[in-house]
């Protein structure tokens, strides 16, 4: 029958749209009624980590220079330091650092505020042991840096170091690392 032609009193055939939203929303609402609800979240136990004791490792610094000697510097210029680590009271050589930085400020009247920004790459044994860092490095040589990571037995590792570094442009200078691995 025609919706125009046909009497309002007469029931409408089919089934209307809000018959099927009714429909709908009384069968969601049953089933959450009927299905099993998740048991509230228990508070759940609190296994602390494992707690590491940091690991303290100290170097020496043998053979450390600067590249590019005494040159005077300016803000904006790089810098770059290689040296030996040596371990075991100065009887074994046990790797290598290498930093690359940015000076940052020059010294002013006994001033030691930030000298430069720099990258440093501790490598050990044969290469496959690293720890990367990065900080800053005073007028006067010292310096603590964050270790952002590593390989080999120094994958994933954290901590830091301090350094106290005096390279000369003959290979005789010296250093020491002090560093905290957590």
């Amino acid at each position: 029958m025609d919706d125009v032609a046909r009497n309002p009193s007469e029931p409408k055939a089919g089934v209307s749209r809000r018959y099927v939203v009714a429909a709908a929303t009384a069968a969601f609402a049953l089933a959450g009624a009927v299905l099993p609800m998740p048991a509230p979240a228990q508070a759940a136990e609190i296994t602390p980590a494992p707690t590491r004791k940091p690991v303290v490792l100290s170097f020496t610094v043998a053979a450390l220079r600067q590249l590019g000697g005494y040159k005077a510097v300016a803000i904006d210029d790089r810098t770059t330091v290689v040296g030996e680590l040596v371990g075991d009271g100065g009887a074994v050589t046990s790797g290598t650092i290498h930093g690359s930085g940015t000076v940052l400020s020059l010294p002013q009247r006994g001033d030691n505020s930030h000298a430069s920004f720099t990258t440093q790459l501790l490598s050990f044994s044969d290469g496959s042991d690293t720890i990367t860092a990065t900080g800053l490095l005073r007028h006067d040589g010292t310096g603590t840096f964050t270790i952002t990571g590593g390989s080999g037995q120094y994958s994933g590792a954290t901590g830091s170091y301090t350094a106290v570094l005096h390279p000369n442009t003959g290979g005789s200078g010296t250093g020491t690392l002090t560093i905290t691995l957590n």
